[in-house]
């Protein structure tokens, strides 16, 4: 992601986030597979449970690492093509 060549203190996520519905023992291992391959789609629908994952596209930061971020850094990260979710860490 744009985020590692901007040397920001953040990581991105290696696993699927579920945005919506309770998951199930099915969609959470094909989560995992499909962000194993290389072809793998930015969202999963689970037929199952209906639950909806994001697998590509998120980004993870902790919250005094935001605070600390200034203003223009903020708005070159949130401005990413293909960042679809920024999910923020309290510590």
């Amino acid at each position: 992601m744009r985020a590692n060549r901007l040397n920001l203190p953040c990581k991105t996520s290696v696993e699927g986030f579920r945005v919506c519905g309770r998951g199930c023992g099915h969609c959470e291992s094909r989560a995992t597979l499909l962000q194993s391959e290389e072809t793998c789609p930015e969202t999963y629908r689970c037929p199952l449970c209906k639950a909806q994952w994001i697998l590509r596209g998120h980004l993870t930061i902790s919250a005094s690492e935001l605070h600390a971020m200034s203003d223009a850094k903020f708005n070159e990260l949130v401005r990413q093509d293909g960042l679809q979710t920024l999910r923020i860490l309290l510590d």
